[in-house]
């Protein structure tokens, strides 16, 4: 019989690893450890209860068995590397947490621990038979919260909670059941199992009342979907769709719209008959639960989560025998068209003796026990033995979790007639169907299985065209995968205690390198502060460019206010521009004239390069001022000025604001087809004089003598 040995250090602490305070120079030795409850939860596995062994040794002496029990959860670091075998690192494999009280939450065998991605609760198993302490009720769990569940907040980290009253007409008495979580639905299931006839407490001893005889067809659900609320539901099964069973496996395989469960394996033997009584099973009994429990795999149930139908369908291939105390994992490939489960160890289901202390043939005939790992390919339903063992490290009451795309962890066990199991901890790789010497949690390939792995798009002939549709049906969810793990390592200090580190910047749960994260969000700080800047450098060159705009505008108002101060001199008020005419010796009108800067009986007068500069208006060196009532006046006709003789029509004259070169003429903006007609009206308007400077310009405005 081999033995796992480990050294404890003098002051060894119980969060160190599976150890307790001993003496100095004393060692502890693993041998087995059968039917723990496990779970799964993102970078940890969570390990509870069973039935380990342990051996305690003095310093020379003779070891001696460890029956105290110990209020202890364990868990396995995924984050760590570690050497397959009877290594010495052992304590840093496995890790210790306490547990609250044995009254609030008392060591179980063949429990139950259901999870999600953020707590897991323990359900049913056989409690201690004890008179020394109170046990809790039959609608009591326990949980354990781990991450925050939103919107329900994380009050305690890593806190314990006790559920005492489950709901759906569900009691925790059921032990050895097939059970499964789905993390992607907020779901777990409990499939079948052992209880007793009144559905009450169980234990593992034989006392009647608590006694474990009897085969459960019950299908129990829990939804985690809200922290501290999980609802729970107790459905029964027809026997003639679902044969009961204990010592099963169930796993849930992405397809369909809320997945689907595959029942296979299991014994018609309840856990009870001879665990703890010692009956001895006749070789015919024995040899009729072998041919039940051979029916769990050549024929597997598939049940639908949605549609809460079950279906049976018959298998071909390289089919096992019958199977119980197995573990069992399932994996896709990447295109999503084939799902493999994979089984490992397990025993006929017959017999029990490594559980009652007898030998592999204690009842006068052999118990075998596996180290074979055979695989289920859907759709096809073909099995193939993908890896034969040794019988030195068959086992079965182990648990296995996949760890990797191509990996999957194989804890604890016990091995034939109740030896122990050499190797505690195995990884087998799924690629290569081989188990490996180490694990490195870096390590994480494409599932990709060999061609030794047979797989068939179809089976034979389906049990049922729904099967077939959900078969045929992807799932619509997403599967949140936290492997690769990044490496975490630990160096020893001068105390002897250990400290831990990162030594990798590997992967995140979600698959990118660890440096991506932090990578991403400094570049897109760096873009929020480039585009900040070119905000403000815009606006300032937008507000320097009104700058700009307002300076020209002031120096054209500037401009404009001189303009219309000449006009004001030459009585022009805003867009009312009198016309302003000239008549020639005749006294008739003229629209053109030497020097100045109008051109045409049509074209506007335009203010002069010097406006103090007056043109001569005729050779009489008269010129006119209109009235000051500012009316609309015609000039008058040839042959006086005082309205005498015929009225001609004056041409309308505007002023052009427009800059001009002297000299320049301007092409008129009006037409010469637009005439506008004035007259003088004004009879007190009286030729005056040619002015010689600027102080003999009289202003329009000016008051009449």
């Amino acid at each position: 019989m081999k033995l796992i040995t480990i050294v404890l250090p003098a002051l060894a602490l119980v969060n160190a690893g599976p150890l307790q305070k001993r003496a100095d120079g004393e060692t502890e030795t693993w041998c087995s450890w059968g039917r723990p409850q496990s779970a799964l939860v993102r970078n940890k596995i969570w390990i509870d209860g069973g039935a380990p062994t342990r051996y305690l040794t003095a310093a020379g002496g003779i070891p001696k068995p460890d029956t105290v029990p110990r209020q202890e959860v364990y868990y396995i670091e995924l984050n760590r590397n570690f050497t397959i075998g009877n290594n010495p690192n052992f304590t840093q494999v496995i890790k210790s947490s306490p547990k609250p009280s044995r009254n609030m939450g008392p060591n179980v065998e063949n429990g139950h621990l259901l999870s999600n991605d953020y707590e897991f609760l323990l359900y049913g198993g056989l409690m201690v038979d004890t008179d020394s302490q109170e046990l809790p009720s039959d609608t009591w769990a326990l949980a354990r919260d781990l991450f925050e569940h939103k919107p329900v907040p994380l009050s305690e980290p890593d806190s314990w909670r006790a559920i005492q009253t489950m709901d759906g007409d569900v009691t925790r008495g059921i032990a050895a059941g097939a059970y499964v979580s789905v993390p992607s639905e907020n779901l777990a299931f409990v499939l079948g199992g052992s209880r007793n006839k009144d559905w009450n407490e169980v234990r593992t001893l034989a006392r009647p009342a608590n006694r474990a005889g009897e085969l459960s067809n019950q299908l129990i659900s829990a939804d985690l979907s809200t922290m501290g609320s999980e609802k729970f539901r107790n459905t029964t099964i027809d026997s003639a769709d679902v044969a009961p069973r204990t010592a099963g496996e169930i796993v849930w395989v992405p397809m369909g719209k809320k997945g689907a469960l595959v029942a296979l394996g299991g014994s018609v033997m309840p856990y009870n008959d001879t665990a703890s009584t010692g009956t001895k099973i006749s070789t015919a009994d024995n040899s009729d639960f072998e041919d039940e429990g051979a029916k769990f795999m050549s024929e597997v149930n598939v049940y639908d989560v949605d549609k809460a139908a079950w279906f049976t369908q018959p298998t071909s291939g390289d089919i096992p025998p019958a199977t119980a105390e197995f573990c069992t994992a399932v994996a896709s490939t990447t295109d999503g068209n084939t799902h493999n489960i994979y089984a490992y160890g397990g025993f006929s289901g017959v017999a029990r003796a490594g559980y009652s202390g007898q030998s592999a043939t204690g009842n006068g005939f052999a118990v075998p026990v596996y180290d074979t790992v055979y695989v289920l390919s859907l759709p096809g339903f073909v099995w193939t033995k993908a890896y034969e063992g040794e019988t030195a490290n068959a086992r079965r009451g182990h648990r296995c979790h996949r760890v990797a795309d191509n990996q999957l962890m194989v804890v604890g066990g016990v091995g034939a007639g109740g030896d122990c199991v050499p190797e505690f901890v195995r990884v087998f790789d799924m690629n290569t169907n081989k188990f490996a010497s180490s694990y490195d949690p870096t390590v994480n390939a494409k599932y990709d299985p060999p061609s030794a792995i047979a797989s068939a798009s179809k089976p034979d002939k389906w049990a049922d065209g729904d099967l077939e549709a959900l078969m045929a049906d992807r799932y619509p969810g997403t599967v949140k995968n936290y492997w690769p793990f990044p490496k975490l390592t630990e160096t020893s200090r001068s105390d002897g205690s250990d400290s831990t580190s990162s030594t990798t910047t590997n992967t995140t749960s979600n698959g990118l390198p660890n440096y991506v994260p932090p990578l991403l969000g400094a570049i897109l700080g760096l873009l929020v502060i480039i585009t900040i800047l070119c905000g403000v450098l815009f606006w300032l060159r937008r507000r320097k460019r009104n700058m700009r705009r307002l300076q020209s505008d002031s120096a054209a108002s500037t401009v404009v206010k001189k303009r219309q101060t000449w006009s004001w001199l030459m009585g022009t008020y805003g867009d009312e521009k009198p016309d302003v005419g000239f008549l020639d010796d005749d006294h008739t009108h003229r629209g053109d004239f030497e020097g100045s800067t109008a051109v045409g009986g049509s074209t506007p007068a335009y203010e002069r390069a010097d406006p103090m500069q007056i043109s001569e208006a005729d050779a009489s060196g008269q010129i006119y001022e209109l009235p000051d009532n500012h009316g609309r006046s015609e000039l008058p006709a040839p042959g006086g000025i005082m309205g005498m003789g015929r009225r001609e029509s004056a041409k309308r004259v505007t002023i052009d604001d427009r800059p001009q070169e002297m000299g320049q003429v301007p092409q008129s903006p009006t037409s010469p087809t637009e005439p506008v007609r004035r007259e003088l009206v004004d009879a007190d308007v009286q030729p005056r004089r040619v002015p010689e400077g600027p102080e003999d310009i009289v202003s329009p405005m000016s008051p009449r003598a």
